[in-house]
């Protein structure tokens, strides 16, 4: 029996789409035992293979390239909830299985499924995916004994949860990005050895430009990019920036680029209206779109530093790698994963998202050049551990090795 993966992303965010698309330049790169690879993905998945790789996949040999039509997101439910979503998703994923006797599914995000494992029960096919946020890496937000207790209530029924998702006996990976310890934590907590360390894909090769960090310059262009939600720390991170004199907020231009999310555009126009009342001197532009690769390229080698304050720290940052890659000191969450890997590659400050006066310093520290804690050496180091095709030569290498019965 003939080795037959798919890959299944429905969501068309350029984050969402650059994994399938490293997955199949890696296929098409080396040899990995796998006999056919199909994939199931967004119609804008073409166009994003072409702004990174420069060719037709429509004309690629040995790949078998579906797109998810209007009518199956429609089958989804548009509004449905995440677990009705989910399900319906994973019957349509375990159709195309049976039909082209997939041996090995991979979900990019393993997360939204982990209460709809049942779609495969009876189905002859292995899967995993990558576990976004793992939970060993969550900190408490905020003080207080109810914060405290739904903190803590939170934690166990992410232990629970993944104790359950484990004993789906065909769920063979579970990957984990750029975090280590997190991989041996879990695997020693649940007696198992199927969660795996995977990095998360940088693009450009090598740094690409040398840092402006420590130059004089008239003006500074921050950059806050990707997709725009309340995750992105932008309410905070404004505080900071309304604590900055006035000669600061005078060479600050902030670039907001990336789709806004639809229920956090209203929240974002009162931040950029309060922004303009508490520091009036600093010119904010929101480019509120999809943005391609071109784009990605023009902001991240144009900007002087990138703004990394997520509050939600606990998993990987693809924007730390791009900031990296282009050789730009980011600004970045002192907690969970982020303040890890930024300390110890040296990309830039951290600080406490929630603490203006950190952002404030940080701030003050770029502009005026002195002890921003940026190696661009390093920054080096962080990208060439982290190719593109590290990332796809993992994830095809562990499914080429697993046994299919009859191969």
């Amino acid at each position: 029996m003939k080795k037959r993966l798919l890959i299944y992303e429905s969501i068309d965010s350029g984050h969402r789409l650059q994994h399938p698309v490293f997955l199949v330049s890696s296929y098409l790169r080396d040899d990995s035992g796998i006999d056919e690879l199909h994939v199931l993905v967004p119609e804008a998945f073409r166009v994003r293979y072409q702004q990174y790789f420069n060719q037709n996949i429509d004309k690629l040999k040995g790949v078998h390239l579906v797109y998810i039509t209007e009518k199956n997101y429609l089958s989804f439910g548009l509004r449905a909830g995440g677990l009705v979503r989910a399900w319906r998703e994973l019957m349509y994923v375990r159709e195309y299985v049976v039909k082209h006797e997939i041996t090995y599914v991979h979900l990019d995000n393993l997360n939204r499924f982990f209460y709809a494992f049942l779609a495969f029960r009876k189905v002859n096919v292995d899967f995993g995916g990558i576990y976004y946020a793992p939970f060993p890496r969550r900190e408490k937000v905020g003080k207080g004994l109810v914060r405290w207790l739904k903190f803590k209530l939170s934690h166990w029924r992410k232990v629970v949860q993944l104790y359950f998702v484990l004993r789906f006996s065909k769920l063979k990976n579970v990957y984990i990005l750029n975090d280590t310890w997190s991989v041996d934590y879990l695997n020693s907590l649940y007696s198992t050895n199927r969660f795996r360390y995977l990095v998360d894909p940088v693009w450009i090769d090598a740094v690409s430009s040398e840092s402006q960090g420590g130059v004089k310059k008239e003006r500074f262009h921050f950059l806050i990019f990707g997709t725009i939600s309340v995750e992105k720390g932008i309410g905070p991170f404004f505080d900071g920036l309304s604590q900055l004199a006035e000669k600061y907020q005078r060479r600050i231009k902030l670039h907001i680029a990336g789709r806004v999310r639809e229920d956090y555009r209203e929240c974002l126009n009162q931040l950029m209206h309060a922004l303009s009342k508490n520091a009036p001197m600093i010119d904010c532009v929101v480019d509120d779109r999809f943005l391609s690769v071109e784009d990605m390229i023009d902001y991240f080698s144009n900007c002087d530093v990138v703004v990394n304050t997520n509050i939600r720290t606990q998993s990987a940052s693809g924007i730390m790698g791009h900031a990296a890659a282009w050789g730009k000191p980011a600004i970045s969450s002192s907690t969970g994963l982020y303040g890890v890997l930024a300390k110890e590659y040296h990309l830039g400050p951290v600080v406490d998202p929630f603490k203006p006066e950190q952002i404030r310093q940080a701030c003050c520290m770029i502009i005026d050049g002195v002890n921003i804690d940026f190696d661009s050496r390093r920054a080096e180091d962080y990208c060439n551990e982290r190719q593109w095709y590290c990332f796809g030569g993992t994830i095809l290498n562990d499914v080429g090795q697993i046994i299919v019965p009859g191969a």
